[in-house]
């Protein structure tokens, strides 16, 4: 068995810190050509990258401005649609309401423990491991 190497630890963290880094710098590219772009269909394909850590108030106003100028475009529901689901996953978002069973059977409400930690098990029923993993899925 390897041991573990300090010096690839370090390269490692070294290369994260590159690969955020190059993200931001791309983020910050791809805002600036969607500002230029204005309410241009062009915007489209661009939202498979947008991310509302920094950006979400302008993403509202565009989304707006697109679905005012557009308006009845299915495109112009899927811009807004888009920036509605970022909303909810960026830091700070609210989430839809998840009721499910727990490990009893009993339906429990996400909301109904705020304040505590939850965990949510996700798993594909096509994935082997993931129904190996769990009883109540073999």
């Amino acid at each position: 068995m390897e041991e573990d190497n300090p010096d690839d630890s370090a390269r490692i963290e070294k290369l994260g810190d590159r690969v955020l880094k190059a993200e931001e710098q791309y983020r910050d590219t791809l805002i600036h050509a969607v500002k230029k772009m204005g309410t241009s269909i062009a915007i489209y394909p661009t939202m498979v990258r947008w991310n509302g850590d920094k950006h979400m108030d302008y993403y509202e106003q565009l989304a707006a401005d697109f679905a005012e100028r557009h308006q009845g475009l299915e495109v112009a529901k899927l811009v807004s649609e888009k920036v509605r689901i970022l909303k909810q996953v960026s830091l700070g978002g609210k989430v839809s309401e998840i009721v499910a069973p727990d490990t009893s059977g009993v339906e429990r409400s996400l909301y109904e423990n705020l304040g505590k930690y939850t965990l949510i098990d996700f798993f594909g029923s096509w994935c082997g491991p993931c129904r190996s993993e769990s009883d109540h899925l073999r």
